[in-house]
């Protein structure tokens, strides 16, 4: 977004969509084709709290969600942003 607001326009909104699809399918990708168990595994915990939190009923697509939420509304932001960069663009700066 700061490229095209440098004047690179169009082409690097197109280059921030295409890295926050990325990212944004990354974590939610990983989160749902893993189980919270293999999550909790991966952190480490002290027994005692893994014991506490094994008995919580989540899988990696419980989790997929709060991820993917700000993620999805920043694209939508940067889709409705680049509608903007095009015009700019299109003047000449």
């Amino acid at each position: 977004m700061v490229a095209a607001l440098a004047g690179l326009g169009i082409l690097a909104c197109w280059g921030g969509l295409a890295y926050f699809c990325l990212l944004t399918a990354t974590p939610v990708s990983t989160l749902v084709q893993s189980s919270y168990a293999e999550i909790l595994a991966v952190l480490e915990f002290p027994a005692r709290e893994l014991e506490f939190l094994g008995g919580v009923p989540l899988q990696g697509a419980h989790l997929a969600v709060p991820v993917a939420l700000p993620l999805l509304l920043t694209l939508g932001a940067i889709v409705r942003a680049r509608e903007y960069f095009g015009k700019v663009a299109l003047r000449g700066g």
